[in-house]
């Protein structure tokens, strides 16, 4: 699996889940989507996501979940990017590396749009 089809494969996950804004309604249509494949592409879709959060492991991101959600554990920080990955989908490769992005959201979105960043 490559990157677009890792997104595609996200999209499909927000499409069938009745909360599209739920990142763990998004999660749970994942596995179910990913049951239904074999092993090597189950190996694959981890691999790249694995991937997305440790590239996404970063101060000034850590920061941006701090001040959006003020406060932001380690577990807190591990939720923000995975609910950031199933949100932003094929945006979360440039959003993982531009923490201003959301910063600037935080500041100057309406309440309704902030709580849908919150985790």
């Amino acid at each position: 699996m490559g990157i677009e089809e890792f997104w595609d494969f996200i999209e499909q996950a927000r499409a069938r889940a009745a909360d599209s804004t739920d990142a763990e309604e998004i999660a749970h249509e994942a596995t179910v989507l990913l049951a239904t494949h074999e092993s090597q592409r189950i190996v694959s879709t981890e691999q790249i996501l694995s991937e997305l959060m440790a590239a996404s492991y970063q101060a000034a991101l850590w920061d941006a979940a701090y001040v959006i959600n003020g406060g932001c554990s380690d577990t807190g920080f591990d939720y923000f990017r995975g609910r950031l990955i199933t949100q932003a989908a094929r945006h979360s490769s440039e959003s993982l590396q531009i923490p201003t992005t959301w910063l600037s959201c935080r500041l100057s979105c309406s309440s309704g749009r902030r709580n849908r960043l919150r985790m």
